[in-house]
C-alpha cells in the first residue's frame, strides 16, 4: 500500500513554450499500451469538402417538357482537415501510434472557448495522407489529413 508521501511512478511530460498556433487542432488517441496520448497540431489549410454520389437512375419520361432524364439517389459529404506539426525526432515513436490507432478524437475548440465545457469529436486519420519531411538531424515535420465527423447525407 502506498502512502501519500511515497512516489509510486515517475512520469515525464514535455511542455513546449506555449501554444504558438492561431488555430490549433488538439488530438487524443488510444495508444498501443492502452492509455491515451495527446498532441497539439496546427491547422495547415481550411477544410476540404469531398462529395460522393451513391448512384443515379434514369427517369421514364412521359412529357416532352422534362428538364432531364436522370436523378441522383444519394449524395455523401466528407469534410477533411490538413494538420501538421514540427516534432523532435525523439517524440516520433509516440506519434506513430496516432496513425495505427482506431480511436482518435479531436477537441472541439470553439465550444471549449465559448462555454468552457470539454467536448471531443470522433475523427479518423485519412488513409495514405501522411507526409513526412526530414528537415535536419533534430526535427521532422509531419502533415496529414483527418476526416471530420460526417455532417449529413441526402438521399431520395
Amino acid at each position: 500500500m502506498a502512502f501519500a508521501d511515497e512516489i509510486t511512478e515517475i512520469k515525464r511530460i514535455k511542455v513546449d513554450s506555449g501554444c504558438q498556433y492561431s488555430e490549433p487542432i488538439y488530438l487524443t488517441w488510444l495508444n498501443e499500451y492502452g492509455g491515451s496520448s495527446y498532441w497539439l497540431f496546427k491547422k495547415i489549410n481550411s477544410k476540404v469538402i469531398e462529395t460522393k454520389e451513391g448512384g443515379y437512375y434514369e427517369k421514364y419520361l412521359t412529357d416532352l417538357d422534362a428538364q432531364g432524364n436522370d436523378a441522383i439517389i444519394r449524395k455523401d459529404v466528407e469534410l477533411t482537415q490538413t494538420v501538421g506539426a514540427r516534432v523532435n525526432k525523439s517524440d516520433t515513436d509516440g506519434l506513430n501510434g496516432l496513425f495505427k490507432s482506431l480511436k482518435v478524437k479531436m477537441l472541439n475548440i470553439t465550444k471549449w472557448q465559448a462555454d468552457s465545457t470539454i467536448e471531443w469529436s470522433d475523427v479518423r486519420v485519412k488513409q495514405g495522407s501522411l507526409i513526412y519531411y526530414d528537415n535536419n538531424a533534430e526535427y521532422i515535420t509531419l502533415e496529414f489529413e483527418i476526416i471530420l465527423p460526417k455532417q449529413y447525407t441526402i438521399g431520395e
